[in-house]
């Protein structure tokens, strides 16, 4: 059955037998030393995952995504999605969340960290993931020197309606799970803004 794309990369990642998991979309095409750069630098940086920059398929400059972010209202985005590349995206860093494009995780994080939640199915179930990474601390890097191509939608093409009902409900379950009380009250009005104007 298809049990979402959480539920699919938890099954991986219990199966994995290996220091290291690699979760890949399957609409994505990368460089041919894309993993090699990953891990290189996450070694090195001592980070728990890694994850490069994802450019748009057939595009030699636009940028499908980077690294992941929520803004106050708790929409969450890709920096750098539709932007053209330039230097801002070709600096390493560390990073907090990593999208599941294209990504390459320690398996003992997830002992630390725990799985995908499977209630998001499909969509922000990596923003979720992110935001428990930070709250314990535990970073990434964001390696630009690794370049993979995204198609996008490929399951079930560009807005969806089952795509739009999916990450419109998981961005409420992202401030459910991630926004305590006082920034609930605190943070009301740019929460009502944002979700409603997604």
């Amino acid at each position: 059955r298809n049990a979402g794309f959480a539920e699919a990369v938890n099954r991986g990642i219990q199966e994995a037998r290996t220091d290291w998991v690699a979760i890949l979309n399957s609409d994505v095409e990368l460089a041919p030393d894309y993993f090699a750069r990953l891990l290189a630098s996450a070694e090195a940086g001592d980070a728990w995952f890694a994850t490069g920059k994802i450019l748009v398929a057939g595009s030699k400059d636009q940028i499908d995504g980077t690294f992941d972010a929520m803004s106050r209202g708790g929409t969450a985005w890709r920096v750098g999605s539709g932007r053209s590349d330039r230097p801002a995206f070709s600096a390493e860093r560390q990073i907090w969340s990593p999208p599941f494009t294209a990504v390459l995780l320690r398996t003992g994080l997830f002992q630390r960290v725990g799985l995908l939640e499977a209630a998001f199915e499909s969509y922000l179930e990596d923003v979720d993931f992110g935001l428990r990474c930070a709250a314990r601390g535990l970073a990434g890097i964001y390696v630009p020197g690794a370049i993979a191509w995204h198609r996008g939608s490929a399951a079930l093409g560009p807005w969806h309606p089952e795509t739009v009902r999916r990450m419109a409900r998981n961005q409420i379950f992202l401030v459910a799970r991630h926004y305590p009380a006082r920034l609930l009250w605190r943070w009301l009005w740019p929460i009502a803004v944002a979700q409603c104007l997604w």
